[in-house]
């Protein structure tokens, strides 16, 4: 792995692309690569970080990729990956916008909030099915993505990075089969983009006369339901169903209701009025 002009050779900058603008973008790719692969590298280290506030103490997995070859890849994907995300119509980056937005919406009488969860996200994403959906969401979006974004070249780096996940346990030495590529830094915009094709094409289409108001944060989803007038709770089970039916990825979904958590944020529907509140888990510690 030491040998990085080998590495090269896995990521055509020119070829395949379809101006010269993008061609110069993968010259640059090329140049970051070249320099960083002068650094010495160590493969991954895996070990468990206990989970001190559980009782009894678990332990949570975790990688270590910093100074890898391969998050060298993973740190420009991460970087071309952020230009995606303004595609996704769920797309939120921070609590604050979801309370900028909620002053903005007029409810009606009916109008229900709920929130979910995702079940370990990052390990429930097939390899496959997420470079497929990253696949679909280049081509749905083709004419939402900046000109110059490298398509092949981004292709060819993401698909090396989640599938050749080398790291050491011990005097082991393992590679990872399936689920988001462990300690890669590109696995948040990677989980957020996957989803959201599925999202896209699925769960917005077809309900969107029921949700006025939907958004998500990797793993955690807010929303306003309106309910129908007859069949209701045929469409909420539909839904659910949905918002199920991808992969290996499930969700914790609760019922409707006029209040639920959502990020740091106390959510509460009140006369047809959102109220928001800071949310704190009993566990900080200065608490």
């Amino acid at each position: 792995m030491a040998n990085y002009k080998k590495w090269l050779t896995l990521v055509p900058c020119i070829k395949g692309e379809s101006n010269l603008t993008k061609a110069y973008d993968g010259l640059k790719a090329r140049l970051y690569f070249q320099r960083s692969f002068k650094i010495k590298h160590r493969r991954p280290i895996f070990y468990g970080l206990p989970k001190v506030h559980k009782d009894p103490i678990s332990l949570r997995p975790v990688v270590s990729s910093v100074n890898s070859l391969l998050s060298v890849f993973s740190n420009w994907l991460d970087f071309k990956m952020k230009q995606l995300l303004p595609s996704m119509k769920s797309y939120v980056k921070k609590s604050f916008e979801v309370i900028q937005d909620l002053k903005r919406i007029t409810l009606p009488d009916n109008a229900l909030i709920f929130s979910a969860d995702a079940t370990s996200m990052y390990t429930n994403i097939d390899t496959e099915i997420g470079i497929q959906a990253v696949r679909d969401f280049l081509n749905c979006n083709s004419e939402r993505i900046p000109q110059d974004f490298p398509t092949n070249m981004f292709l060819q780096v993401f698909e090396l990075v989640m599938t050749n996940n080398i790291f050491s346990f011990g005097d082991t030495t393992w590679l990872q089969l399936t689920g988001t590529a462990m300690g890669t830094p590109a696995a948040c915009a990677y989980a957020t983009i996957t989803y959201g094709q599925h999202e896209n094409t699925k769960i917005l289409t077809e309900f969107s006369s029921n949700l006025l108001y939907c958004k998500r944060y990797i793993d955690d989803i807010f929303a306003i339901w309106i309910p129908s007038e007859t069949g209701n709770n045929i469409i909420w089970n539909n839904f659910k169903e949905r918002i199920n039916n991808w992969g290996t990825l499930k969700w914790i979904i609760e019922e409707l209701s006029h209040k639920t958590v959502f990020l740091d944020l106390n959510i509460e529907l009140r006369h047809s009025k959102i109220y928001t509140s800071t949310y704190q888990k009993s566990l900080n510690l200065y608490l």
